[in-house]
């Protein structure tokens, strides 16, 4: 009894994550060089949004650094602007990557080579992971949901409406027959 409680507390919580790759990739990285890569956030996708898995750097003697920020930002800090705003640093080698995304949009991921002597080959293994179901709310969807729940609950009312009175009439014929019209006999 005690597993199924756990069982059913958590299901829910399962059936409502979700998670797309962002990578699954050898990345050669020349020496003060970057690779980014570019993914969306969907307003249904900004709760608990994270980037999460691992990377392998080559050689293990290299640290990386991985930057997080908005696409434009990227633009800007790509060709040579100062003044952008990052949501996320840090340096790295080897290991577990859990990277907070706060807000919805356009985002650049962008793993750099800076600070090394030699070029770094890096193996990712990148999911975009978020909580809530990632589905866009619809009203037209939900207006139609709304209609046909009516619907059906005016079809069951009517059968159930109508079993009842064929019920009543068929007894009622049943007391005519025997010759108890008042019901006392």
């Amino acid at each position: 009894m005690r597993n199924t409680a756990v069982l059913l507390a958590v299901l829910p919580a399962a059936l409502y994550a979700g998670s797309f790759r962002l990578a699954r990739d050898t990345l050669e990285i020349p020496v003060g060089q970057f690779r980014w890569i570019g993914f969306t956030v969907d307003i249904e996708q900004q709760e608990e949004t994270r980037i999460e898995g691992f990377l392998t750097v080559v050689p293990d003697s290299s640290s990386i650094e991985l930057i997080l920020m908005h696409r434009d930002d990227f633009h800007r800090w790509s060709a040579g602007g100062t003044d952008v705003d990052t949501l996320y640093r840090s340096i790295t080698g080897d290991g577990a990557v859990m990277i907070p995304v706060d807000g919805f949009g356009d985002m650049a991921l962008v793993i750099s080579n800076r600070g090394n002597y030699v070029s770094a080959s890096v193996s990712a293994s990148l999911d975009l992971a978020f909580e809530g179901s990632g589905v866009r709310y619809s009203p037209i969807l939900t207006g139609s949901r709304i209609v046909l729940i009516m619907v059906a609950t005016g079809m069951t009312a009517a059968l159930l409406i109508g079993i009842a009175s064929r019920e009543a009439a068929r007894r009622r014929r049943r007391r005519m027959a025997s010759g108890r019209v008042d019901g006392r006999g």
